[in-house]
């Protein structure tokens, strides 16, 4: 769990417009501007959005903005830094033809940092009441009469003519739950310990942790199969060095990071913390864990499909049926039988010929070859087909073989390739 830690010495709310406006005219037109846009915000699907602010002043000024509007609760998170220490700044709603409109006045950190949460229903003394729809609006943070930093957030998609929000035809997402609990990276360079956390719900709700101690002050990055997940600092905290980073798909703490939806599961990817550089995932290698336990991180499969109803046939059984001798002497007949499950049973028998391997074939199709034997009392030899196996010498009726009804039954003696011998019986069934 991600411990609460002062994020800035002073958070104030305001709703003032800035330009233009006289001081009763102004308190009409924030909220015109501010309160206005967020009522039928809450009308669409889920609004997420996650951009880095730019830099307008020439300072190593920094920061990111991230915002998820929804119908159930909507929050924005500000994270800043370098903008120098004990500075009193104000956020900026600045619209497009309108004039900006102050939302929050904040005195940051010894170190020039500040982390601010808005939320529609605020959780905490430190959270701030999100009273505005910050899409299609730029976000600025203004010292001193100038702007410092300032991101575009684009607007949401138009509702449909009805006015209704449009039709979700894709079911809840469904994943297998894992909880690695906290596994230690191995060191490759450098002092210290850092262990790493992932966690996934059924509802595919994601969180990754990643815990640093001991380590050299300075700024780490965090990458899992190749891919950058994000930058960290490690501050000196008066007797130990400690710092963390952590990503979750709904961050409930104003020091914790939307887990992108363009960031994948780390399950079975490396993972590695390296020395932050302007490439990513380039700098020098501190830490490395081959992978957590290996798992797809897709969704469950949905059930199978019910089986089929069972299969229904008309009943036959033709009874014994004499071949037409072709060449030579001897006997052939021939019975087939299926029942009202499509269960078939299909048998020939050959009586008083050249003993040696013979063919049955059924439009053309071997059936299998079978030997006619003297056996000291008769020379014979059959061959029977089944589904249900039940006779002893029987062999499998496989459903790649048709049925013979209809078919031109044919006794070969066994050739070369498959029905090309010398023709012995036949019959059209």
């Amino acid at each position: 769990m991600t411990t609460p830690r002062s994020t800035s010495k002073m958070v104030t709310t305001e709703m003032t417009a800035i330009r233009r406006f006289s001081h009763l005219g102004a308190s009409f037109a924030a909220l015109a501007i501010v309160l206005g846009p967020a009522l039928a915000a809450e009308a669409g699907s889920a609004f997420k959005f996650h951009g880095r602010f730019a830099n307008r002043d020439g300072t190593p000024a920094a920061g990111e903005l991230h915002a998820r509007m929804a119908q159930s609760s909507s929050w924005m998170i500000v994270h800043a830094k370098r903008l120098g220490g004990s500075q009193t700044l104000s956020i900026v709603l600045r619209g497009t033809g309108t004039d900006d409109a102050s939302v929050a006045s904040f005195t940051t950190d010894t170190r020039g940092r500040a982390n601010l949460r808005f939320m529609t229903v605020p959780r905490r003394t430190t959270d701030l009441r999100l009273g505005f729809d910050p899409r299609g609006k730029h976000i600025v943070i203004i010292g001193s009469g100038a702007d410092r930093l300032d991101v575009s957030v684009p607007g949401a998609d138009d509702p449909p003519p009805s006015g209704n929000p449009p039709p979700d035809d894709n079911p809840p997402p469904s994943c297998t739950a894992v909880d690695t609990g906290d596994r230690s990276l191995e060191i490759e360079e450098g002092t210290g310990a850092v262990s790493a956390h992932f966690h996934r719900d059924s509802a595919c709700h994601r969180g990754l942790e990643l815990h640093a101690a001991g380590m050299a002050r300075g700024v780490y990055e965090l990458c899992v199969g190749g891919t950058s997940f994000g930058t960290f600092e490690i501050d000196d905290d008066a007797t130990e060095m400690e710092n963390e980073m952590e990503l979750e798909d709904e961050p409930t703490d104003v020091n914790q990071r939307p887990y992108g939806d363009d960031l994948p599961d780390p399950l079975d990817s490396r993972l590695e913390v390296r020395d932050a550089t302007a490439t990513p995932c380039s700098g020098t290698l501190r830490f490395s864990y081959a992978s957590f336990p290996d798992d797809a991180g897709q969704p469950e499969p949905l059930p199978p499909p019910p089986p089929p109803p069972p299969a229904s046939c008309s009943a036959v059984d033709t009874t014994d049926v004499s071949l037409v001798a072709e060449t030579g002497s001897g006997k052939a007949k021939a019975r087939f039988r299926r029942d009202a499950q499509c269960h078939r049973d299909f048998r020939v028998e050959v009586e008083d010929v050249t003993t040696g391997s013979y063919e049955l074939c059924v439009g053309g199709m071997s059936f299998g070859s079978f030997d006619v034997v003297n056996d000291g009392v008769e020379v014979q030899g059959e061959i029977e087909l089944e589904d249900q196996m039940e006779d002893v010498g029987a062999r499998p009726y496989p459903t790649t073989l048709p049925d013979a009804l209809g078919e031109r039954i044919e006794v070969r003696r066994a050739g070369s390739t498959a029905c090309s011998g010398t023709l012995m019986f036949s019959l059209d069934f």
